[in-house]
């Protein structure tokens, strides 16, 4: 029997919420510097080696978790289960299991998010994409004063090697923030003035 496990979220309520903390997450990973120097001792946390790629992480599992909280919030209120049945072109929202696969078929950058966080999850995946790879790699710059700068890349890739439309990582979930932002605008999700007031009309 699932119980609801509100009162262990840390205050995170309803659904606006959630996209609200993944616009934070998305703008998190984009202040943090494009490059750090070598050799030196971070300043910061944001000039930590890696840190865009681990608010990456946070920012697609939480583009995962915004699944399960539509599919509840479409449970509950039978007037935006229609809206999101309309809007996403489904017949029925059956399970949760059945809803996530679903989602992930229509919308691949979900998918995507769906890789990276079962595989830092798990490591063994037994529900694995072969189709897609996601490449990681380190530039190391060598600037005027000999001093060395280092960037790291996230590209997401198919596994002819083509790479995918919005090509880095970070790209997918800047537009994947917005995809949600816009898809639970449009089902009219209530509570958005309470919940996301400054992305309230």
């Amino acid at each position: 029997m699932n119980i609801n496990a509100s009162d262990r979220t840390l205050g995170l309520l309803n659904i606006w919420q959630v996209v609200r903390k993944l616009d934070w997450e998305v703008e998190l990973m984009k202040s943090i510097p494009g490059t750090i120097l070598l050799g030196a001792a971070p300043e910061n946390a944001m000039q930590f080696k890696d840190a865009q790629l681990y608010a990456a992480i946070n920012a697609a599992s939480t583009s995962v978790a915004l699944v399960d909280w539509l599919y509840h919030l479409a449970q509950e209120n039978s007037d935006v289960n229609s809206r999101v049945l309309h809007k996403l072109k489904l017949e029925e929202i059956s399970t949760i299991k059945s809803f996530r696969r679903m989602l992930r078929e229509k919308h691949e950058p979900l998918n995507i998010c769906h890789q990276i966080c079962n595989s830092n999850k798990h490591l063994h995946l037994s529900d694995y994409d072969s189709g897609l790879k996601i490449l990681i790699g380190d530039i190391i710059f060598e600037r005027p004063d000999g001093t060395e700068e280092l960037s790291v890349i996230a590209q997401v890739l198919w596994s002819n090697g083509t790479s995918y439309p919005s090509g880095s990582v970070f790209n997918l979930l800047d537009n994947l923030r917005h995809w949600w932002k816009s898809l639970i605008t449009e089902i009219n999700a209530p509570e958005r003035e309470i919940f996301y007031p400054d992305f309230a009309p």
